[in-house]
């Protein structure tokens, strides 16, 4: 049997590195890695309260923005409708121009009244008192004020209805943070929280993890850690528990700056996308890396 100059290369760098392989050349760099989660997290309520629903169950998958338990918000919805209704009659108020139009009608008349006692004092000088015409320029004038105070008390109106909107907005965010919401698709795989239990923020209800897209990690020779490896294209081999093996693709995310002293090798991490979800957590695998600059 005839064993090729190339083969024994490949023998000798196993037997160097243990487990772990790397190819000369253009040949991609064999890594033995576990399969992680990349995300996950124990989601907590942002507001105190009795957890009235809990609608999430172990196994359940879910789409961001799901709603996974529901905290009693039933005085947070009596304040959203309070506010409603506030902000539906400010909005009336800033649209109403019956108030500017009152005063400035009141204004015309006092007004064509003061001119008219003016021009009939003009022509016969005992026509009409000084008294009444003084009174009649007052009238006059409380009139052109009245129309500066409607104009007012306009713009204050709309500065109210501004306001009501922000109190419509809170509102609504009070109903929403009663909400625990799943921040990212993926599946539950833990429920901690009961009905009738009460929560506090901070405290773990539901633990979530994310399928569709997994990392795996594992150590390479220090010498295969050239600068620019980050981002090339990887494969990873897994023997799947009653089947062949498979295989999914992904990108070389991180490659730490630190050498172990011990065994010479350094830290990688590769994110695995994952769309059918049939890879999961806690497997071992290989993964081959790409050389550097190969994406």
């Amino acid at each position: 049997m005839t064993i090729s100059l190339r083969t024994c290369v490949t023998m000798f760098l196993c037997l160097t590195v243990g487990s772990q392989t790397h190819l000369l050349g253009d040949e991609p760099t064999v890594v033995p890695v576990l399969v992680n989660v990349l995300d996950q997290v124990e989601v907590s309520p942002q507001e105190p309260g009795v957890l009235i629903e809990v609608a999430a169950h172990e196994g359940q998958q879910f789409k961001r923005g799901d709603i996974l338990a529901q905290i009693d918000d039933t005085q947070e919805r009596f304040l959203l409708v309070k506010a409603r209704l506030e902000l539906e009659i400010a909005a009336k108020n800033a649209a109403s121009e019956i108030g500017i139009l009152t005063t400035q009608k009141s204004m015309e008349v006092a007004k064509a009244m003061y001119e008219r006692a003016r021009a009939a004092k003009a022509k016969v000088d005992n026509s009409i008192p000084q008294s009444e015409l003084e009174r009649l320029r007052l009238e006059a004038d409380k009139s052109d004020l009245a129309v500066r105070q409607a104009t007012h008390d306009q713009e204050l109106a709309g500065i109210e209805h501004t306001l009501k909107e922000a109190e419509v907005e809170f509102a609504s965010q009070r109903v929403e943070r009663r909400k625990i919401v799943a921040p990212f698709d993926g599946m539950v795989v833990e429920v901690k929280g009961r009905r009738g239990e009460w929560i506090q923020p901070g405290d773990k209800v539901i633990r979530l993890i994310r399928l569709d897209r997994l990392r795996v990690e594992g150590f390479i020779p220090a010498r295969t850690a050239r600068r620019g490896l980050e981002g090339s294209s990887v494969r990873l081999k897994v023997e799947m528990p009653g089947r062949t093996e498979a295989h999914y693709t992904g990108k070389l995310v991180f490659v730490s700056p630190e050498v172990d002293p011990v065994n010479n090798q350094v830290r990688v991490f590769a994110n695995i996308e994952n769309p059918d979800r049939t890879l999961r957590p806690g497997l071992k695998g290989t993964l081959f890396v790409q050389p550097a600059g190969t994406r």
